[in-house]
């Protein structure tokens, strides 16, 4: 839809009218000449805006007119000035006074208390009324994540870092530099209960092709509790400051009030009661008589029960979309991490605009697929970028994307010739003695058109111990043949099997046959994944089939406790397994089984330790069944139909515009 839109404008722009347009560009600074970075710069009136970099620095496109242009910023007073819009570039610069608070009389309860409580009672009480105001909206979010390394050491998890895997990652000798970069523009459609459909209208990676971090971070302080990316954060959540058990967390201190717009609103400093508990540290901004947040800058440490990383801090504007309606306007979250020896640091940005409260969607526009993106929203033009960002990138992001971006081209635009082939086949290495036995190995042809991987299970890891076999020897290969253009793929993995002691050979083999296939619609089609899997042979098997006792554990126990838990049997057999996993949840499974069973007994009662009076336990479930069984034939069919109603996907779309 995105693209059309683009295309018909373009063709309206020459052929039809004559609409001439400027740009707004500027610095935001305090009264120091200090940078103010990611300060938030709209049009009064609407949700039409940017936010300025790291450096201060924004720009605005707006067809020709006059405009009031608002700056705000968290602390500081907010800006408005007006402007008349030329086909010209016009500047205009924000110097941002420091936020002055007035303490407005207030009425001091018995015992003292700060004037802070009533205020956060009051927002309190008007939580659930702003959780969610709208039945229904859409609106576009522009997402911008950065993540740079400020050192690295020698070794991660043992494994020297040479300086080409440095310079391949983007950072100088002691590991500065940007390692992550992205941008993208994502359509955000709602409706109420919980219907959402993320539409990617463009993104890109910085040194890849990849659609870069297009999911929108929405951090709601009106819930109760606030979860923050993902859960893995804090699986509970954190504790908003205005949410209806607040006061138990938290203490307030009124800090004053000022004057925006005509509205007052009260500033509050947030400080946790307790520490070791998941709560914010900072100041949130609430409106006098309606009790909105306004905004907020709080942080949470590793004290407030934060995982993964050390810091993270999120500042938060909102501003009117309608007389009743705030939504979040500039969203920054910044986040640092220190472990192992790397230190690093991050941000995500998040600016939203085009705010529509009463949306017509058409009919099944919300079904299982939430997440959609064109097969061209990764092949826009700078051209196209410079046009839709609403923050102008820094110098060293500029850099990283003229840097990586030439140097993935220069890879790819080479990546079929013999050169680089034999380059990559030479950088995986002789296959030595130690990679048999010990590491294993993995080797490919890295042919575009005919790849083929071939891949080694170590002998002396895969090697067992039990009381039938003694030691045992497992032997196992694989080798994957791909078909990209089919989307098909077979593998073909022999194991064999050898005890020592009772000097029985196994061997059996695998066949999979696995395929990707697509069906488009108007509504964005559907994929499914079918595998056929043909094995057979001569194995042995656990008498139970979900393989409950790990051979480790069996070995231990046995080894060293003299236990032999684990009970099995030898088997000719042959096995057919088909399943398929479509998108709408629906998944079948299905398998046939023919078995040739043949009793075997314990042929060693060697151990480290343990009391060598204790005998070994005969090798079958003798609790269930009293004596050892006679070779039989067995055979199994069994059939699974799961189903998951409601589970969304996301999709790529093939050849629809958005």
């Amino acid at each position: 839809m995105m693209n059309r839109i683009f295309l018909l404008s373009f063709l309206a722009l020459f052929q039809f009218f004559n609409v001439q347009a400027g740009k707004i560009s500027g610095v935001v600074t305090d009264d120091n000449n200090n940078i103010l970075p990611y300060a938030s710069v709209f049009v009064k009136g609407t949700s039409k805006g940017t936010t300025t970099n790291n450096q201060g620095k924004y720009f605005l496109e707006l067809e020709s007119g006059t405009y009031t242009i608002v700056c705000q910023y968290i602390g500081y007073t907010r800006q408005e000035k007006k402007i008349t819009v030329t086909d010209a570039t016009t500047t205009l610069d924000f110097r941002m006074p420091l936020q002055r608070t007035t303490m407005k009389e207030v009425v001091v309860k018995p015992g003292g208390e700060d004037p802070a409580y009533e205020i956060i009672r009051h927002a309190i009480k008007k939580r659930k009324d702003y959780e969610e105001p709208l039945d229904s909206f859409t609106c576009e979010a522009y997402i911008k994540t950065l993540i740079k390394t400020r050192k690295l050491p020698s070794k991660i998890m043992g494994r020297k870092m040479a300086d080409e895997d440095r310079k391949t990652m983007g950072v100088d000798s002691v590991g500065k530099g940007i390692i992550y970069l992205s941008e993208s523009l994502t359509e955000i459609a709602f409706k109420k209960p919980d219907k959402i459909k993320l539409e990617v209208l463009s993104g890109r990676e910085s040194g890849s092709n990849g659609f870069g971090f297009n999911f929108p971070t929405f951090v709601n302080f009106y819930n109760n509790n606030v979860n923050v990316f993902i859960t893995q954060l804090n699986p509970r959540g954190f504790v908003s400051p205005i949410a209806d058990g607040a006061l138990n967390y938290y203490r307030y201190k009124y800090l004053g009030s000022f004057i925006e717009d005509g509205k007052e609103i009260n500033k509050i400093q947030v400080i946790p009661r307790r520490k070791f508990e998941p709560l914010f540290t900072g100041t949130i901004n609430i409106t006098d008589g309606d009790w909105r947040i306004h905004s907020l800058d709080l942080y949470l440490v590793k004290e407030s029960q934060l995982e993964i990383i050390d810091t993270l801090s999120i500042r938060q504007i909102q501003v009117p979309i309608s007389p009743d309606i705030w939504r979040t306007k500039d969203q920054v979250v910044y986040f640092t991490f220190n472990k192992m020896g790397i230190d690093a640091t991050g941000n995500f940005l998040n600016v939203y605009s085009k705010y529509d409260t009463t949306p017509e969607f058409r009919k099944k526009y919300f079904n299982n697929v939430i997440v959609k993106y064109d097969t061209a929203v990764t092949k826009k033009t700078k051209q196209y970028w410079d046009s839709v960002r609403p923050v102008q990138l820094e110098p060293e992001e500029f850099k990283d994307y003229k840097i990586k971006d030439s140097l993935f081209k220069s890879q790819r635009d080479s990546s079929f010739s013999k050169r680089v082939i034999d380059s990559l086949k030479k950088k995986q290495g002789r296959i030595t003695v130690m990679n048999v036995l010990w590491n294993g190995f993995d080797r490919s042809n890295f042919d575009p058109k005919k790849p083929v991987r071939w891949s080694w299970q170590p002998l002396l890891r895969s090697a067992q111990y039990n009381t039938v076999e003694g030691v045992v020897a497992n032997v196992e290969a694989t080798i994957t043949r791909s078909f990209p253009e089919l989307k098909e793929r077979i593998s073909f993995t022999p194991h064999v099997r050898y005890g020592f002691s009772n000097t029985h050979l196994n061997a059996w083999a695998t066949l999979v046959f696995s395929k990707r296939s697509f069906e488009w619609d108007m509504d964005g089609g559907s994929a499914n994944r079918s595998t056929w899997i043909f094995s057979g042979g001569k194995r042995v098997s656990q008498f139970n089939k979900e393989n409950p006792i790990s051979p480790l554990m069996n070995e231990i126990y046995t080894l060293f406790f003299r236990d032999n838990f684990m009970k099995i049997y030898e088997n000719y057999f042959g096995a057919i397994t088909y399943s398929n996993r479509f998108d709408n949840g629906l998944r079948i499974s299905g398998d046939l089984l023919f078995e040739d069973r043949l009793p075997i007994n314990n042929t060693t009662d060697y151990s480290f330790f343990g009391n060598k009076n204790k005998a070994f336990t005969p090798n079958y479930p003798y609790e269930k069944i009293g004596t050892q069984f006679v070779r039989h034939q067995a055979f199994i069919a069994g059939m699974q139909i799961q189903y998951k109603p409601g589970q969304r996907t996301s999709r790529a779309l093939r050849g629809r515009i958005l």
